[in-house]
């Protein structure tokens, strides 16, 4: 694990691929960042509401996420519908999502040897997979306790 991408990072990817990093796209991920667990769109509308000063729709939050999903830093998870920041925004790669439902926290974890079963389990049916969206659910290692 590389760790959670800074500012550095998302201005580094940003020049790289030739992409303005605008302010919504910047305050969007740092509100990400400091919410410190996946986070809905609309939970993070008044964060970034506040953190501009001004209202804004709900639109402007969701082009940002597109924006920083597309960038491969971060993830959309699709079972709760929250976004989070990737721990190895440097490589492309598939994750499971651990997500706890009882604190709405998340992990991330590497698929590895899971993409290969899921693949040849789908060509045996003759099926291409466009990507894979794994998630598990259940109680983190604090709320289990």
């Amino acid at each position: 694990m590389s760790g959670l991408p800074t500012l550095t990072d998302l201005q580094h990817i940003c020049t790289q691929r030739g992409a303005r990093l605008t302010v919504q796209r910047r305050e969007t991920f740092k509100a990400l960042r400091a919410a410190g667990k996946p986070i809905s769109a609309y939970d993070l509308l008044p964060r970034m509401e506040k953190r501009l000063g001004k209202r804004l729709a709900p639109l402007t939050v969701y082009r940002a996420l597109d924006f920083l999903v597309e960038h491969g830093l971060v993830h959309k998870i699709a079972s709760n519908h929250t976004y989070a920041l990737c721990d190895r925004p440097h490589t492309h790669h598939e994750s499971v999502h651990l997500v706890c439902t009882e604190c709405g926290g998340g992990e991330e974890m590497a698929l590895g040897p899971i993409t290969q079963a899921l693949d040849a389990a789908a060509a045996d049916r003759e099926f291409r997979p466009a990507r894979h969206i794994v998630e598990l659910e259940g109680r983190c290692k604090d709320c289990a306790g």
